[in-house]
């Protein structure tokens, strides 16, 4: 890491707290955010991520800039609490991106595809939830490493993919196809008791 990353990092975190809590982007679960570490920690699905937040006196803002770090790495500007994307009103300015379809890795239930810059994303199979009689496998999309390790989640309601992974009789390629097509209808259904 350069001189003017860590720079950034440290000048990043120190308009942080320690700790905040947020909602997971796609399954609206609360967790814990640690200031500087990547991905993020469960939290008990009782608490109030809006009153913890105001109870340790954390603005919005830093929440936001929080998530951004968990996700993306302590040095992109969302990490920073001043930055505008992160101020009250402030409307996204992402566009969509679209992937193609790269492998399957069945032994970590897994499903690999790369964005237009061949930036390597994974679509994880991370549990299950009970829905209209049967149960149905949900997936979490993932940054990953160049090794093909998740970072950690993100929301997926901007993303895209060109093509299905080829079911090959093998259970990853089988449930992603039976989830994609539904997974807006499925990212709120995940309730921690049936885990």
């Amino acid at each position: 890491m350069s001189n003017s990353s860590e720079a950034v990092i440290k000048a990043n975190l120190a308009k942080l707290p320690k700790i905040c809590a947020a909602t997971h982007p796609s399954t609206q679960e609360p967790v814990f955010i640690v200031a500087g570490e990547k991905g993020y920690f469960p939290a008990s699905s009782k608490i109030d991520v809006d009153l913890f937040n105001a109870d340790l006196k954390i603005t919005p803002a830093q929440a936001n800039a929080m998530i951004a770090g968990s996700l993306f790495g302590w040095a992109v500007n969302a990490a920073d609490a001043d930055h505008p994307s992160n101020q009250p009103g402030a409307k996204p300015k992402t566009k969509p991106i679209h992937l193609k379809y790269h492998s399957t890795d069945d032994d970590y239930c897994r499903v690999y595809y790369v964005d237009e810059h061949q930036g390597l994303w994974c679509w994880q199979m991370c549990r299950k939830v009970w829905h209209n009689a049967s149960y149905h496998h949900i997936f979490d999309l993932m940054p990953c490493t160049i090794s093909g390790e998740p970072i950690g989640p993100r929301d997926y309601t901007d993303i895209t993919v060109d093509t299905m992974p080829p079911d090959v009789h093998s259970k990853t390629p089988h449930q992603f196809i039976h989830w994609y097509p539904r997974r807006m209808e499925y990212a709120h259904l995940w309730n921690r008791d049936h885990d």
